[in-house]
């Protein structure tokens, strides 16, 4: 059963590795757009990656670039609906 638990870490820590960045990007996105982080916050999900990165893994500027790409396209998209839905 131990073995079991710790091939499934090493199998979600592959996912992180492989796509680090993109999984910055939608913990940003969806952390603002949907309110995500009522199940799991977004910024503990960047602060793993960022401890990743200190590691080697990721490059820290690419890793924020992608995170505020999320952040900045999800306040734009909640913006958006505001202005086209929100009562006047």
């Amino acid at each position: 059963m131990a073995a079991d638990i710790i091939s499934r870490l090493f199998a979600l820590t592959d996912l992180f590795l492989s796509g680090g960045y993109w999984i910055a990007f939608l913990a940003a996105f969806l952390d603002t757009t949907l309110g995500i982080s009522l199940i799991i916050p977004g910024s503990f999900i960047l602060f793993l990656l960022g401890i990743l990165s200190a590691t080697g893994h990721f490059d820290v500027h690419t890793l924020i670039g992608f995170s505020v790409a999320g952040t900045l396209l999800s306040d734009s998209l909640n913006y958006y609906q505001g202005k086209r839905y929100g009562s006047q």
